[in-house]
């Protein structure tokens, strides 16, 4: 238990180290004047277009979950992704979404091996489009990128291979079998039914390439639906450049961001921004703005799936409770 706090602890303390070093460095009264003179209807404009792009991410979600052959409905699914971002606010985005996901969707009464199956094929699949995305962003901005930030040129072709050889390894059945031995280290036996049940869960899954298809051209939409959300906050902020550079510099930003050294990519997130976007004459205090924006929208859903999360965490106390006492007079009755 020790360890998971401390890693935690490590990525709060990067985090506020990262945004206090960047807030040194740009310009605080701009930035501060950013935020004063932003139009508020372009804003609320830009905060109900990303919510649009997670209600594509959840549809996303549900078509993977109905290829499980789980019966969800889209509401429930769109209401348990909000309860995720909420807790990527206090965890790794990537652990706290994922985790509260598993848990929420299976009503708070342990995960099964399909639920857990699609969360992760859910995730991969966003990784996928988001690196072929970047892909895409690097050929049309490797004149601006190539020479002066060549490490996100590695960081993203290596992300590309590692995918696609993970993806080949992990669903040849004959290599995994290879791998049984871990099984017989200690304590690794405890887990073995229920990583071989969401390995199969996932095995089948991967079987079905037309629902792997669209999954992956929904997810494309989700991530052109929230781009578009960043360029109203650039708008809002009065930022006049082409709508093109987005979608060269923000799949890039998203890209840093997958680094798992702090809290929901906080300060990360800022300073990808601040080093891309400059690359188009935005400065470094306008780029902070619209990523501290950025972050305001995942922000307002995050709060908004905590309210949802309370909501059902008394309803499954309330249900509980019933059933404790429930039990109770059935034993005095007997």
């Amino acid at each position: 238990m020790k360890r998971p706090s401390v890693g935690v602890i490590v990525r709060v303390l990067l985090s506020i180290g990262l945004l206090v070093v960047l807030l040194m460095l740009v310009d605080r009264q701009a930035l501060l004047q950013a935020f004063v003179d932003m139009d508020a209807q372009l804003f609320v404009i830009g905060l109900l277009v990303y919510a649009l792009s997670v209600g594509v991410w959840s549809f996303r979600w549900l078509l993977i979950i109905r290829a499980a052959g789980e019966t969800v409905g889209y509401v429930r699914v769109f209401l348990t992704t909000l309860v995720g971002l909420f807790f990527s606010q206090f965890l790794p985005a990537t652990v706290g979404t994922d985790v509260a996901r598993m848990v929420e969707l299976t009503d708070g009464e342990g995960t099964n091996a399909k639920v857990v199956s699609t969360v992760l094929l859910d995730r991969l699949i966003g990784l996928i489009s988001l690196v072929i995305m970047a892909l895409v962003a690097l050929v049309f901005s490797f004149a601006v990128v190539g020479g002066q930030e060549s490490g996100i040129v590695f960081l993203t072709i290596g992300a590309f291979l590692a995918l696609v050889i993970g993806w080949l390894v992990f669903f040849n059945r004959g290599l995994m079998r290879r791998f049984n031995w871990v099984f017989k280290l200690p304590f690794a036996g405890r887990i073995e039914s229920g990583i071989r049940n969401i390995y199969d869960s996932l095995h089948q899954l991967q079987k079905q390439p037309r629902m792997l298809v669209f999954a992956l051209s929904v997810s494309f939409v989700a991530q052109i639906i929230e781009i578009f959300s960043i360029v109203f906050i650039a708008r809002a902020l009065n930022i006049q450049i082409p709508v093109v550079d987005f979608f060269i510099f923000v799949p890039l930003v998203w890209i840093v961001t997958t680094i798992p050294i702090s809290i929901s990519g906080l300060g990360l997130r800022e300073g990808a921004f601040a080093v891309f976007f400059a690359q188009v004459g935005v400065s470094s205090s306008d780029a902070v703005a619209v990523s501290l924006i950025y972050y305001v929208y995942h922000l307002v859903l995050g709060i908004l799936g905590g309210f949802v999360f309370l909501r059902s965490s008394l309803r499954r106390y309330a249900k509980s409770t019933a059933k404790v006492a429930l039990e109770a007079t059935d034993s005095v009755s007997h």
